[in-house]
């Protein structure tokens, strides 16, 4: 009896640990399965990459990683700009639950906050920056094309 105990408290010992960052979670509640994570407070400078590499180190692999970003505001180096949140999949709901008891870590000199992505796992995140195509052309965003036709048009 006392092994079946101890397995009992360890089953509800992790239950409680996956489910303790949701807002009114209860013993006894379904655990969510979601593997993405939102996270927010995120720099303007913060790109997709570096919450990847943040994310992976932390927690583990990462499937899929977006920054949400504003075309229409350009970093000095030509990307756009970070819209301060973005979404995080993980390969497992375990490594997904690590991720949420990362609220309040730094990066880009800010204090994120981290929770379970409420979204439909079939949307993407929307003014995403183009990625290079496979056969190495790189999209300009909209904010881009606009400056390039004003340079050569004479009107920087």
């Amino acid at each position: 009896k006392s092994v079946g105990s101890v397995a009992h408290f360890l089953r509800m010992a992790a239950y409680t640990m996956l489910s303790m960052n949701t807002p009114g979670a209860a013993l006894g509640a379904p655990i969510s399965n979601s593997k993405r994570v939102y996270v927010g407070n995120l720099s303007y400078r913060t790109s997709w990459m570096t919450l990847k590499d943040f994310f992976r180190a932390e927690c583990g692999p990462v499937v899929r990683c977006d920054v949400a970003v504003d075309e229409t505001k350009l970093m000095p180096g030509g990307r756009p700009c970070s819209k301060g949140w973005g979404v995080v999949e993980f390969q497992s709901e375990v490594d997904a639950a690590k991720a949420l008891q990362l609220t309040d870590s730094i990066i880009d000199d800010r204090p994120i906050f981290v929770r379970e992505d409420r979204e439909d796992s079939t949307k993407t995140v929307p003014s995403r920056a183009p990625r290079p195509s496979p056969v190495g052309a790189m999209h300009m965003t909209p904010a881009a094309q606009a400056a390039a036709a004003r340079l050569q048009n004479g009107r920087a």
